[in-house]
Formats: structure tokens, C-alpha cells, sequence
């Protein structure tokens, strides 16, 4: 671092104390759904259907078709309506491959460039996820966590990179895959492992947490979804 600086019974409830409405209680129920095989791929997905399974009203299952569908969960098929796409084993091993690489990269370059406001706000970031993780705030805890990581790959000073990165995120969405409650706490570890390798100015060692990181994530991903789910997605 620069020397400037020293499957359910039922739907799940809305938590008050976590903030959560309810097309964000059908976004993950549906997101659920899908990762454990309710929902296939290549599976239309009614909103009435949708509606009665979940047992909530047409606005927020509606609302969550739509997030779904703008994180790329879900496809808009002329015809067909919404249908889902194909999460596979495979392309999740794939696309946390590139991430590896490309974002171990970012972080070692980022390492001589970060100036203290820089390095302040991503510390910042990683206080906003534990505050969110403590008040079981999932949104707000995704947020921070992309803040976090966006920031420090804008302070690797590639713009193509950063680009490139951009679009691995984007074909897995934060939030696609929800996270428990352990592995919140070991992001903000993580998050703050690589922050003390920072500091010390050591790239390698915050690249290799980058990848630790990374490859936590990857694997609680596979967790999530049925052995069974081939590499063409079906079952």
C-alpha cells in the first residue's frame, strides 16, 4: 500500500429487524427454489402458479420476477414468458476460475496504489458488512461487500480489468446465491485478512487471501446446489 497512509414448509416471514420486505422474501424463495431443483432450468415460471406456491400477492411476486430476471436468474422469453436459466455445476466452476485470476491480479496491483482515503473507505466497507450481518440485513451486507471489492479493484488503476471483472459479477450476481449466517462471518474475515496484508504492503499474501476468498464463496455456492445438476443443466 502507498506510504501515503499509515426447501421449506412455507415461505419465509418478513423480518422486522432485518429490514426485509416482501418481494424480498419471494426473491429469495424463488431463488431457493431454483438452486435446490424445484424450479429447473428451462422451467416457465407462472405468476399465478408462483403467487399460490408462495403464498404472497401478485405485486411483490411480480417485483421479484423482474429483480430475477435483471440479475440474470431468469429469462424473458417471447412466448414462453419468464423462464429459468441454466445455473450449472460447471459454469459456477468456470466463471469462479476467471474470478481467481482476474481479481488476484486487481488486489496486487491495488496494493502500491491504495492512498489512505482509499484503504479508509474500504475498512468502512467491511464495518457496514458486520453492522448488516448483525442486524441480519442481507441487502444491506451485499452492498457493503460489493462496495468493497469494486473499490478496491477502481484502485488497481486498469480499467479493462476492472471491466472485466464487472462483467464475471454480473453472470453471477451478488445476491443469487444468498448467504448464511456463518458465511457472513467468514467473509468479514476474510475481508479483513486481506486488509492486514494491505497494510502491510504485502500483494502476494492479499492476492492469495483474494483467492481464499473467492474459493470459500465458490464452494458455499456448490453447496447450495443438487449434485445432480449436470454441466447442461438438467437433472
Amino acid at each position: 500500500m502507498s506510504r501515503e497512509r499509515s426447501a421449506s414448509n412455507g415461505p419465509p416471514k418478513p423480518s422486522p429487524s432485518g429490514g426485509q420486505t416482501k418481494t424480498d422474501v419471494a426473491v429469495s424463495e424463488i431463488r431457493k427454489r431454483i438452486l435446490m431443483g424445484v424450479y429447473p432450468a428451462g422451467s416457465r415460471l407462472r405468476q399465478n402458479h408462483l403467487v399460490q406456491d408462495l403464498g404472497l400477492g401478485v405485486t411483490p411476486v411480480r417485483e421479484a420476477l423482474m429483480q430475477l430476471v435483471s440479475e440474470g436468474l431468469l429469462l424473458r422469453r417471447p412466448y414462453a414468458g419468464v423462464v429459468v436459466s441454466n445455473v450449472s455445476r460447471t459454469s459456477v466452476v468456470e466463471s469462479y476460475a476467471v474470478r481467481k485470476l482476474l481479481e488476484r491480479h486487481a488486489v496486487e496491483l491495488a496494493c502500491g496504489k491504495l492512498t489512505v482515503q482509499q484503504f479508509d473507505r474500504l475498512a468502512e466497507d467491511t464495518e457496514r458488512m458486520e453492522q448488516a450481518h448483525a442486524a441480519d440485513d442481507e441487502r444491506r451486507f451485499h452492498d457493503a461487500n460489493y462496495e468493497f471489492h469494486m473499490g478496491l479493484y477502481d484502485a488497481a488503476g486498469n480499467a479493462h480489468l476492472r471491466e472485466l471483472i464487472e462483467v464475471e459479477w454480473r453472470s453471477f450476481p451478488r445476491g443469487t446465491f444468498g448467504l448464511s449466517s456463518e458465511r457472513r462471518e467468514r467473509s468479514i474475515l476474510e475481508h479483513r485478512s486481506i486488509l492486514r496484508a494491505l497494510q502491510d504492503g504485502d500483494a502476494a499474501a492479499a492476492g492469495a487471501w483474494m483467492v481464499v476468498h473467492i474459493s470459500s464463496y465458490e464452494q458455499h455456492v456448490l453447496g447450495l446446489m443438487p449434485p445432480s445438476v449436470s454441466s447442461t443443466g438438467e437433472h
